[in-house]
């Protein structure tokens, strides 16, 4: 029998066994071969795999129980992974692995124990190293799927690993329905993760981020071909709680590690943390809030969109915020937010990036105590800035010092102003701390186009900010505010920049406000019914390193306040109804050159205005006098187009600094190296403002117009009117040039009107302060006389008519602490008629020129006491008037007179006249004549004195006695004759006296019958003795009549009249004396003497 050694079955058994044989060696090398394989994999990487525990159900299945990996000096262990390939017959007989190989990963757990130079090498070598998608393998067309339940990170010597830094939870990368398909369809296990990835629509990477044991972030990454998509989900607290806990964490194991590097290292994460962390721990805020992400990368075109929603965000302050306790950022909605991003191509020239914020509001309820916490807070910080700013000039550091410790307008002092007009201080209001509302609301969506410099060397990135409006509010129980912005733009393009805003704004007033109890405010204020609209354009611009700003005022702009009243040392000023409106656009604007001011049209008035002092109307005893003023409803509208222009460079004058603030005055511009007779040689800021050419027209309106002066006497207060108008109107041109300022003015006062003309010239080359004018009115004296009777108390008979002219030129100098004025005048009245009771006068004239001058010097460090001296002279005088009747008729009456009046403050007043009217010295050269009785009477020269002895005389020539008694007649008297007579008079201390006084009739004589006369009857009857005296002047044919007077200075005056003649009826000649003594000041008021005429015929027949 022949033995077969190779049979077809022992083959197949010893195929069988050697199979086995070689799967059983395979089966106990593997471990050896499967670090060969993984460290090949992962050799690229500077990652060696040290241990793996590894098993296997299928050449294409790997269970790893755990692997242990070494990362520089990093410790990764990875726990129950498994590993599945495509094609594991292929990955043994190459001996190789590529992430194309694999098929899915799945681990349950990585931990990874930080290099103690893992921090260092991060931080130091990271500008060094550069990771591109060859380095790291992985592509969009060859992703397996992977699933990572839980990855942990801990510091270098955690080996209890309790408390990981960092973990992911969760995270799993796969193709939409991947996952599905590799756990049901185990038959599809060997078919391409290419193939795979390329069938199904998107790759989805999710997971869970932890830091410091607090949720980070969640994100759900969805890639595909064409698209890729992130969506995020933070909680905002926990985010900023976990970035502080490792904040805390580094800084502990800064001083605990001894290692050097990881030292290092971790000093470099806390300098990156600081930024951050700093802030919001100094802070003492809690920030709260949901912020959701989705962004959407679009692959063909590259460009990028983004949408982020944070809903229930609040900022609030925390326990141990001692600054701020109460104001909290919670807005009513959701803030969304949208970014797109437009990368370069053929149809966009640069790369782009929009922003849009959608609308939301604020709203927040505070006190002004909390405020001022608040802003004292921000003060310290300003002024912190301000001191670490290096100052090149002493001398400006100094004075910026000075000016900061004693500005007192800043925020902190303005809220505390704010806290003391609290609702306790003002009444009507709720007792308790004002509550002040805030709310702010981005009406429409916020755009900001942002176009990024391209590879071009001119290409430059721009920023455009849009924002339609948004609307600020706030609320306190005194007064509301409402700010509206409407077309705010920002613009910024490298170094330069512009900016726009429109700011509508509304201001109405509560309740009353009494401003008395801020600082600085001594008197009693008080506002009600405050108001204050109008809109304000804002622009803003920095190019080539020149700024530009411009703020203008719309038209339409308002101010107003119902009531506004001060009270201030027993005095009360009282406003109402004022009203300020701007007519026409207004500009600032600035410029490194300087600023400009355009000012525009403008109305401003009020409804009344009243000026009283209240210590007459509590007390009339120990009252002064004082003034009441009351004026009735008051405009004046402005019809203007000012410019202003304010140089940059120009030093200040002392004048400038006194007429405008410091903010505004000083300098902007002044190089170092100006020396100060440089400076000194410019022109002042005021000066450069008075030179430019300006105008504007004005129309003055005031009402209701009433001045009195108030004197308290002993029973009662005396009001005595100043002035009465019923209305007053001007309209006045003005034009500056050149610092002189000219003037033109038409004045009604009621029916009377005037006109004016002024010349102001400022100081200039020396020249001093000067002001010029002229005065003209042509009227008829009615309206004068309705002016003045208004304040004077005219008697209701005084009828007066006739026309009036005045021209005035005046002329003040101020220089040197002298003022100097002068004016020139000629006054014409024409065509005078007066009528007072009986007496009038017709056709009369008067015809003055006139020249006052007034000097006064104010007080000095040389001249300690400031005194003024006047003089009024007028030379030529000249009164007609051609009939008149007083009594008796007076005809072609003329006076002339020089006047020369003066005052002087350092002589004092010697009588009663000079106390009243105030002068000094009074010097009047008089004459006078006219025709009176069919004679003359004449004044030939008059010397008039108030502060000496005054003398003069009056002569009477051909004075008929017959006009005289027609005149003033007599029952039963007849007289006629021819007399001439002189009248001696001095004036001592305003007093009249006359001494010597002498009457005579001329030759022939005349006659003196009296007959029937009650009063000689009487006496006849009473005195039978004094028949022959009766019987005498029935008929006297004088030969001589002669009479003397003398009247003293109380007007009691003794008239001696001496009689010779021949009687009808009795031959012997008739000798009589005659003495009279009568007051004749009441004489003057009487013309009935017939009482008295018996006791003087019988004085005289004594």
């Amino acid at each position: 029998m022949t033995v077969r050694l190779f049979t077809v079955k022992r083959f197949f058994i010893l195929c069988f066994f050697t199979i086995a044989l070689g799967l059983l060696v395979l089966q106990q090398n593997f471990r050896p071969i499967a670090l060969k394989v993984l460290n090949t994999l992962t050799s690229a990487y500077d990652i060696q795999v040290k241990d793996l525990a590894v098993s296997f159900d299928t050449v294409n299945k790997l269970n790893f129980k755990f692997i242990s990996l070494e990362y520089e000096d990093s410790v990764i262990s990875l726990h129950n992974a498994e590993l599945r390939l495509v094609d594991g017959y292929g990955a043994l007989k190459n001996m190789a692995l590529t992430i194309q190989d694999f098929e899915a990963v799945t681990v349950e757990r990585i931990d990874v124990n930080l290099g103690y130079s893992f921090l260092k090498r991060r931080f130091v070598g990271k500008d060094n190293q550069a990771t591109t998608d060859a380095d790291v393998g992985l592509s969009i067309n060859h992703l397996p799927f992977i699933e990572l339940a839980k990855i942990n990170i801990y510091w270098a010597d955690d080996k209890d690993l309790t408390q990981p830094l960092i973990e992911a939870h969760n995270l799993s990368l796969a193709a939409s329905g991947q996952n599905q398909n590799i756990a049901v369809n185990q038959t599809s296990r060997k078919k391409s993760a290419a193939t795979s990835f390329a069938t199904s629509t998107s790759t989805i990477l999710t997971g869970k981020l932890l830091l410091m044991q607090q949720e980070f972030i969640d994100i759900a990454l969805s890639l595909n071909p064409r698209e890729w998509q992130l969506n995020s989900d933070v909680d905002i607290n926990k985010v900023l709680q976990s970035l502080q806990l490792l904040e805390q964490s580094v800084t502990q194991r800064i001083t605990a590690t001894t290692n050097t590097d990881e030292q290092q290292g971790l000093q470099l994460l806390s300098q990156a943390l600081a930024p951050v962390i700093t802030p919001i721990s100094a802070a003492n805020y809690q920030f709260n809030g949901n912020w959701l992400g989705q962004t959407r990368l679009d692959l063909p075109s590259g460009s990028i969109s983004s949408h982020h929603e944070i809903s229930n965000i609040e900022i609030a302050p925390t326990a141990d915020n001692n600054v701020n306790s109460t104001i909290s950022f919670k807005p009513e909605m959701p803030i969304s937010l949208e970014v797109n991003y437009q990368p370069q191509d053929t149809h966009n020239a640069n790369q782009r990036v929009s922003i849009s914020l959608a609308p939301f509001s604020w709203q927040q309820s505070t006190s002004p105590k909390a405020l001022i916490k608040l802003s004292g807070y921000l003060n310290d910080i300003q002024g912190n800035r301000a001191d670490s700013v290096a100052n090149v000039n002493q001398k400006v550091e100094d004075r910026q010092n000075l000016e900061k410790n004693q500005s007192e307008n800043n925020i902190q002092s303005l809220l505390t102003q704010v806290a003391k007009l609290s609702p306790e201080t003002n009444t009507g209001l709720p007792k308790g701390d004002a509550t002040i509302d805030w709310s702010l609301a981005f009406n429409s969506p916020t755009y900001m186009d942002i176009t990024l410099a391209n590879d071009s060397p001119n290409s430059n990135s721009h920023y455009d900010l849009h924002l339609a409006s948004f609307n600020a509010q706030i609320a306190h129980p005194l007064l509301t505010t409402q700010l509206i912005f409407t077309d705010n733009s920002a613009a910024i393009a490298n170094e330069n920049y512009q900016v726009k805003s429109a700011i509508n704004v509304d201001i109405n007033q509560v309740k009353p406000i009494d401003l008395s109890h801020l600082d600085n405010v001594d008197s009693t204020l008080i506002i009600d019914g405050a108001s204050l609209t109008g809109q304000l354009a804002v622009e803003h611009q920095l190019s080539q390193n020149h700024p530009t700003t411009k703020v203008s005022l719309k038209q339409n702009a308002q101010l107003q306040l119902s009531d506004l009243s001060l009270i201030s040392a027993n005095k009360l000023i009282a406003f109402e109804g004022l009203n300020w409106q701007q007519q026409g656009a207004s500009e600032l604007s600035s410029t490194i050159d300087g600023s400009q001011i355009k000012l525009n049209d403008f109305s401003f008035g009020f409804d009344k205005f009243h000026l009283q002092d209240l210590s007459t109307a509590t007390d009339t005893i120990n009252a002064k006098e004082s003034l009441e003023i009351h004026l009735g409803q008051f405009a004046v509208d402005a019809k203007q187009a000012i410019e202003l222009f304010m140089p940059a460079t120009l030093p200040v004058d002392e004048l400038t600094s006194k007429l405008l603030p410091s903010s505004m005055n000083q300098p902007k511009n002044l190089a170092s190296n100006n020396s100060t007779n440089d400076i000194k040689s410019q022109p002042s800021l005021l000066t450069s403002l008075l030179n430019q050419r300006n105008s504007s027209d004005l129309i003055w309106q005031l009402n209701d117009i009433r001045i009195d002066k108030l004197i308290p006497t002993k029973s009662k207060l005396r009001r005595y009117p100043l002035l009465r108008l019923d209305s007053l109107t001007l309209e006045q041109n003005l034009q500056l040039h050149s610092q002189l300022l000219t003037g033109k003015e038409l004045w009604q006062l009621d029916e009377l009107a005037l006109s004016s003309y002024h010349l102001l010239q400022l100081p200039k080359n020396n020249n001093p302060l000067s002001l010029a004018g002229q005065w003209h009115t042509d009227s008829d004296l009615a309206p004068l006389l309705g002016v003045l009777a208004q304040t004077q108390m005219l008697p209701s008979d005084l009828s007066i008519a006739g026309h009036n002219k005045l021209d005035a030129g005046f002329a003040l100098v101020e220089s040197q602490g002298v003022s100097l004025f002068e004016m020139k005048f000629t006054q014409s009245l024409s065509d005078v008629e007066a009528q007072y009771n009986e007496m009038f006068f017709d056709n009369g004239s008067i015809n003055a020129q006139c020249q006052f001058n007034w000097q006064q010097a104010h007080s000095s460090q040389l001249l300690t006491k400031t005194y003024s001296q006047s003089r009024l002279l007028c030379q030529q005088t000249e009164l007609n008037i051609a009939n008149a009747y007083v009594g008796i008729n007076l005809d072609e009456l003329n006076l002339k007179a020089d006047i020369s009046l003066g005052k002087n403050e350092q002589i004092p007043a010697k009588n009663w006249l000079q106390e009243i009217t105030g002068l000094s010295d009074t010097d009047v050269n008089l004459t006078a004549r006219g025709n009176l009785l069919d004679g003359e009477f004449l004044i030939p020269e008059f010397f008039l004195k108030l502060h000496d002895k005054s003398e003069g005389y009056l002569m009477l020539n051909g004075i008929s006695l017959q006009t005289l008694l027609a005149a003033q007649p007599q029952v039963g008297v007849y007289a006629d004759g021819i007399f001439d007579g002189v009248l001696p008079a001095t004036l001592v201390d305003g007093k009249i006296n006359i001494a010597g006084g002498h009457l005579a009739a001329r030759a022939p004589g005349g006659l003196i019958k009296v007959s029937n006369n009650p009063a000689l009857e009487q006496v006849k009857a009473s005195q039978p003795h004094l028949e022959i005296v009766a019987q005498a002047l029935e008929h006297l044919q004088y030969s001589e009549l002669i009479s003397t007077l003398d009247m003293q200075q109380n007007g009691d005056a003794q008239l001696a009249v001496q009689v010779k003649g021949q009687s009808k009826d009795i031959e012997r000649p008739i000798h009589l004396n005659y003495s009279h003594e009568e007051n004749l000041f009441q004489l003057y008021k009487s013309t009935q003497i017939g009482n008295q005429l018996q006791n003087d015929i019988e004085r005289s027949v004594k």
